[in-house]
């Protein structure tokens, strides 16, 4: 065996690679449901670990990325401030 010559078989293909670089990119992209698996609602609909209500919490993914960030936007008030939106 050449010590000069290295073995490619133990990488991955090039296509590969970019593959997994595209794949990470679009997960970095993806908005992440706020769920912390509490999953319990309060009297007013309202999960108590993530403040998502039974709608949200049903529909998340059929929402567009941009109306995912507006709810989370919205969290830590719920979380702040509950009368206000029951």
């Amino acid at each position: 065996m050449n010590p000069n010559k290295i073995d490619f078989s133990r990488f991955i293909s090039h296509n590969k690679y970019n593959e997994m670089l595209s794949n990470q990119h679009h997960k970095e992209k993806e908005v992440k449901s706020p769920c912390r698996n509490v999953c319990t609602l309060d009297h007013n609909g309202r999960c108590v670990g993530c403040y998502r209500n039974i709608e949200e919490i049903a529909n998340w993914s059929t929402y567009s990325d941009e109306h995912k960030r507006r709810i989370i936007t919205m969290l830590p008030l719920r979380m702040q401030l509950p009368e206000f939106f029951d």
